[in-house]
């Protein structure tokens, strides 16, 4: 099966590749920057795509690219379903879209109301759309936060880690792709979205007590909330990212603490991961 995946080069789209070959599958996938493999292209959100879909020729698109610079959520609204739009036409009959438990009516973030409005326009077209929790991995959301506890001495937790998320591993993520690129009933799936998490949420203390299991942390300071949003917005109108934190994931951070869905992690056949084994795992992949 040959498995098309945009924004391969990134946290989610680069574990896939791996994931996924492993595993059998042809993967081929797009990216921004000059590609060094003979299987990635390059490509640009809002760019047409109709060559690359005639050189690989899909059985299945997962759409994981997004414009994560500030301002740019209509050139991710618009990139992406210009692409879906293109391959359905194309005649892929599977396409996976990746979205957020951001993506909630009211959301306060333009990551979260992108990736809503995204939702919508996969779903129309007849995507599985995946909602993951926070993804417990080497990199992302996770990767900074792990970044930032590891080498800072103090370390300002808003509401002192009282923050709770839903969350999953990417290996439990890739694994819940595989299971359903693998159904033949694959329809029974398109139009719909999976919640992707445990169902159970955990705070931000917690996560940082698993990641300090396995390395050395700086000291949790209690912050309010409103404080850590004006500082980091004000690194940001000079052009600073304190270890790579943005005002996006501060937001929503508070947005995602009330987020109790069911899981469908079920459905997929993942098998549930222990939070200090996903913690482990993704501070080893990052060494």
């Amino acid at each position: 099966m040959n498995v098309l995946i945009t924004g391969i080069n990134g946290f989610v789209g680069s574990h896939l590749e791996t994931f996924l070959d492993e595993k059998g599958f042809q993967v081929s996938g797009t990216l921004r920057r000059t590609p060094e493999n003979e299987n990635h292209f390059q490509l640009c959100l809002g760019e047409s795509w109709l060559n690359i879909l005639r050189a690989t020729n899909p059985d299945v698109v997962i759409h994981c690219a997004h414009d994560l610079s500030s301002g740019s959520s209509s050139i991710s609204v618009d990139g992406t379903s210009k692409w879906i739009r293109e391959a359905k036409d194309y005649g892929v009959t599977r396409q996976i879209y990746l979205s957020s438990i951001s993506a909630v009516a009211g959301t306060v973030s333009d990551y979260g109301r992108a990736k809503l409005r995204l939702e919508q326009i996969a779903l129309d077209a007849r995507c599985v759309v995946f909602r993951p929790g926070l993804i417990v991995g080497g990199g992302g959301v996770f990767g900074r936060l792990a970044k930032m506890a590891t080498q800072n001495r103090v370390i300002p937790l808003i509401s002192g880690g009282n923050t709770l998320t839903q969350w999953i591993s990417i290996g439990e993520l890739c694994h819940a792709v595989e299971h359903c690129l693998g159904q033949s009933d694959f329809a029974d799936y398109a139009g719909k979205t999976f919640e992707l998490h445990h169902g159970i949420q955990v705070r931000l203390r917690e996560l940082l007590l698993e990641i300090g299991q396995n390395h050395r942390t700086g000291l949790i300071i209690p912050v309010p909330f409103w404080l850590v949003l004006c500082v980091v917005t004000a690194f940001e109108f000079i052009g600073i990212r304190p270890a790579g934190v943005t005002s996006e994931n501060v937001r929503g951070l508070l947005q995602n603490h009330g987020y109790r869905k069911k899981s469908d992690l079920d459905i997929f056949g993942v098998s549930p991961t222990c939070l200090s084994r996903a913690v482990r795992d993704a501070l080893t992949n990052e060494q």
